[in-house]
């Protein structure tokens, strides 16, 4: 069975999280990550942690276009799909940029501590994954590519059940600009191709439980070094 998010909605709520969210930054900061994309996707992955998308850490304001996003969407879309407790006890957010031309698609995947999964072997898996469009298609032709999530998670770890399996439903997200695409983050998901080769961004946020090893929080000086050196604003209290 197939759903596709030509609206704003939720889905694959039997068993999983996934919904769809229009406007899902405030302007302003839609337009910083627009203005940034392409020099943030030239980054390493940063983190960001709770205490600060909640103002609490005394660290003065938001850095970046990342962490501005990330407060907004804990505030507009993830407080709504999150558990009362995960959303005032998880540890932080994972930020990055992505650039496509030509229509290119992305390999089937699942988010992950990368870290772990290198030196341990081990599977961890964010709590809730979000893709926030940046671009659309123009003109009337073809959509630019979707990304679809599939209602399957990854079972290796488990020893009673050594194979997934196979995904029963599955949620097609197109592209449009400031849509959000939310989802759990054990799900498997990737972005098909597409006749449309115009250049397609997207900036990603996901959210932790536990903070994965390897990141760090973005400084001043390594936005100054991407030509992106704009704080943003307190978060909304």
């Amino acid at each position: 069975a197939g759903d596709e998010s030509g609206s704003g909605g939720r889905h694959l709520e039997e068993a999983y999280t996934c919904a769809v969210v229009d406007g899902a930054l405030r302007r302003t900061t839609f337009e910083l990550a627009e203005a940034d994309a392409e020099s943030l996707s030239k980054a390493p992955n940063y983190w960001v942690p709770r205490r600060a998308l909640r103002g609490e850490d005394g660290d003065g304001p938001l850095r970046g276009c990342g962490e501005r996003a990330s407060a907004d969407l804990l505030e507009r879309v993830a407080e709504d799909l999150l558990d009362g407790d995960v959303a005032e006890t998880f540890e932080g957010c994972e930020y990055w940029c992505q650039v496509y031309n030509g229509g290119r698609g992305l390999r089937f995947h699942f988010d992950k501590d990368e870290h772990m999964l290198r030196t341990e072997g081990k599977y961890e898996f964010p709590i809730l994954s979000t893709v926030v469009y940046l671009t659309a298609a123009t003109g009337g032709g073809a959509r630019q590519s979707p990304t679809i999530v599939v209602d399957q998670v990854y079972r290796g770890d488990s020893p009673e059940e050594e194979e997934e399996e196979a995904p029963r439903k599955t949620v097609l997200s197109y592209p449009k600009q400031n849509r959000a695409l939310a989802f759990d983050g054990r799900l498997a998901h990737g972005v098909l191709d597409s006749t449309n080769a115009s250049c397609r961004r997207t900036l990603l946020v996901n959210f932790w439980k536990e903070k994965p090893r390897g990141l760090d929080r973005a400084t001043v000086a390594d936005l100054e070094a991407l030509g992106m050196a704009r704080t943003g604003e307190a978060p909304a209290g």
